[in-house]
């Protein structure tokens, strides 16, 4: 059980982890609460495919965000065409390296590519990005299955079949304008609040070895995207879970992190909140050490690590 699904069940081994060593996550919780309250863009979101519209949501972010295509797996499955049109869609181009000539290369995937620009535009050729999104989410779980096997032309073969026997999510209406409407307050306000950040953006980075898969870590901010518009104190102490659980997964300290937050996608705010403070209040007065706790959280962890890396290796040597 991966730390995303691990921070939705009390019984889990981090939230009994966090609930001993910070055990008023709660506090923390409520000072997003009025905040997100506040927060009024756009209708309620209450439609069907909500857990893909975060995905692809989270997808197009990071391509915008990075200063090279991320992701590059998932986007394996693309027909050529579709993956090109994305990647000029989100600000890329394919350019020459250096002073080299031009190898002849096509594929998409094996280009070397550069951002050139930031799409200003809400319907800037994003229509067309955003079907490519809302298609590889529907696809994910095959995409998660096979991990690092099939080769890409295989990736593709599949993902044209069964797309020409499904309508997948492209041709949900509303589930594209729920997507264009997190674009809107995206360009209106998110990217700003997401840059002032850092220059440097890091896409589905992967702790302990891919145990755990942040959404993105911007400058020294870990931050995770979720489609919230109301959520309880529950909920929110949940995405805490989950984000110390990243925390903790770094246990060489690797990304230097010194803060945490939440991208609320469909208002376009970003809820943060500094690392030692967090975890100051939620210990309840004294402030844990952070090497502590990391340290800590993998002697719990060791055989789910353990257990994990293994397979991991076996995927790799089947």
């Amino acid at each position: 059980m991966g730390i995303q699904s691990q921070a939705g069940y009390a019984s889990s081994t981090l939230s009994r982890f966090l609930s001993d060593r910070l055990p008023y996550l709660d506090r923390v919780a409520q000072t997003w609460i009025p905040k997100l309250a506040s927060m009024s863009d756009g209708p309620a979101l209450a439609i069907r495919g909500r857990d893909d519209l975060g995905w692809a949501l989270e997808l197009r972010l990071g391509l915008d965000l990075a200063a090279t295509p991320p992701r590059l797996r998932e986007l394996s499955y693309l027909p050529i065409e579709r993956c090109r049109a994305l990647l000029a869609a989100a600000g890329y181009e394919h350019r020459q390296v250096g002073v080299l000539p031009l190898s002849g290369t096509t594929d998409p995937l094996l280009c070397h590519w550069e951002r050139t620009r930031h799409p200003i535009v809400p319907c800037e050729n994003q229509s067309a990005a955003f079907r490519a999104c809302l298609d590889l989410a529907w696809f994910r779980q095959l995409i998660h299955k096979w991990g690092e096997g099939r080769t890409v032309d295989e990736r593709r073969s599949w993902f044209v079949s069964l797309a020409t026997h499904n309508s997948g999510l492209d041709g949900d209406a509303e589930l594209l304008d729920a997507m264009a409407h997190c674009w809107r307050v995206y360009l209106k306000r998110g990217r700003r609040a997401l840059l002032k950040q850092g220059s440097e953006a890091s896409v589905a980075p992967e702790l302990a070895l891919g145990y755990g898969v942040a959404d993105l870590v911007i400058g020294r901010m870990l931050i995770d995207v979720k489609l919230a518009v109301r959520p309880a104190v529950d909920e929110a102490v949940t995405w805490l879970r989950q984000l110390i659980g990243y925390v903790l997964l770094d246990r060489h300290n690797i990304f230097e992190l010194d803060s945490v937050a939440v991208y609320c996608g469909w208002h376009g705010q970003l809820l943060s909140y500094p690392l030692q403070a967090l975890l100051a209040t939620a210990g309840g007065g004294s402030t844990p050490s952070l090497e502590r706790l990391r340290l800590d959280f993998y002697e719990v962890m060791r055989d789910e690590l353990d257990t994990y890396a293994a397979w991991r290796e076996r995927q790799r040597h089947p």
